[in-house]
């Protein structure tokens, strides 16, 4: 069924993905399972490079299983993972521990969409199909989360937060018509506040305006129209004074984000040491019950090899006994010469 191609062992890469493989001629529950580095198609025969360097090619119909392990987190990675291992024992090793990691990447997804009220079970809207973030172009752009002034987004490669603060108007509006959860939450209400609606800028007039910055007397101004730079006297003294106020409130919120997310990184970090403490603490409870059993064990070893020292002691004993009884038969030889007998008759068949 498989063949192994002869050549030197390449060093070992990071796994690609997981095949089963089956010719027929065994329990296909029990067939074979390969993590591979590579994977190639041809001629209706496949090869493949596993994790090791090792490799081996084969007819392409029997490869009767296949995951690549760069999919995205998902519900359905997950079952398509769970469903691999109950159709072939041989994938469980390799599959168990990522079905758990992927468990753990999808809760904490869902706890941070889950922040305002959401859940990746019910998924807003689309509200943007393309985004360009970072230099990179993101799709299918979804808004989960709004809390402490940050953004958290979903999109189909992945996640990406942004500050909401520096968002202009007509972009949150689009994430509160597609996400009502958040629109509902006072965070979106308070930054749509801190836009004013409408101010007229000489003849015309703009909606969404916030002030962002003044320079040698003038202002620059975010509009829905885009960013305007104006002399004070362009505007009328009834829109200037909401604008400026408008832009307190907004300078005022921003502060109040940065401390509630300082305060809660402080209390995770907190809470995270504490954590470590707690496991240092078992890690040292733990050795030094190892420590007291390995102390038990030589304690017993020492009284094994003691008694094992004192059982060859018969022989010394025995030994001990036979000149004991020399020398006393030496002490009645000696008495016996010493009364005048001149010699003591041996015992019938003693040794002469």
């Amino acid at each position: 069924m498989l063949a192994a191609i002869p050549g030197a062992a390449a060093a070992p890469f990071q796994a690609q993905g997981l095949v089963v493989v089956s010719d027929g001629s065994t329990n296909l529950a029990y067939a074979p399972a390969y993590e591979y580095t590579s994977l190639r198609f041809g001629g209706g025969s496949f090869g493949l490079t596993l994790v090791g360097g090792k490799k081996i090619a084969g007819l392409e119909r029997h490869l009767v299983a296949h995951f690549e392990y760069g999919s995205r987190p998902s519900v359905g990675a997950v079952a398509a993972m769970n469903a691999l291992t109950c159709d072939h024992v041989k994938t469980v090793p390799y599959l168990a521990p990522r079905i758990v990691r992927m468990k753990e990447e999808l809760r904490q997804m869902e706890f941070e969409a889950g922040i305002a009220g959401q859940s990746l079970r019910k998924p807003s809207a689309v509200f943007a199909a393309e985004m360009i973030f970072k230099g990179q172009t993101l799709k299918n752009i979804r808004a989960t989360a709004l809390q402490h002034g940050i953004l958290r987004l979903t999109h189909d490669e992945g996640v990406c937060s942004l500050d909401a603060g520096e968002l202009p108007e007509s972009f949150l509006l689009k994430v509160g018509k597609s996400s009502p959860d958040i629109a509902a939450t006072q965070d979106f209400k308070d930054l749509l506040a801190t836009f004013v609606n409408p101010v007229t800028i000489g003849r015309e007039s703009h909606t969404g305006a916030r002030i962002i910055g003044r320079e040698a007397e003038k202002l620059t101004i975010e509009t829905g129209e885009g960013l305007r730079f104006v002399d004070p006297s362009a505007i009328s003294p009834a829109d200037l004074v909401r604008l400026e106020s408008a832009q307190r409130r907004h300078a005022k919120l921003l502060s109040e984000f940065k401390e509630k997310r300082e305060r809660e990184a402080k209390n995770l970090a907190e809470y995270v040491a504490q954590l470590e403490r707690e496991q240092l603490n078992r890690h040292r409870r733990d050795h030094e019950a190892i420590a007291e059993a390995q102390g038990i064990m030589t304690l017993e070893q020492k009284i094994t090899e003691e008694f094992e020292r004192q059982k060859g002691t018969p022989a010394v004993v025995s030994s001990d006994a036979e000149a004991a009884l020399l020398l006393k038969m030496r002490k009645v030889f000696d008495e016996a010469k010493s009364s005048g007998s001149g010699a003591v008759a041996p015992q019938a068949g003693a040794a002469e």
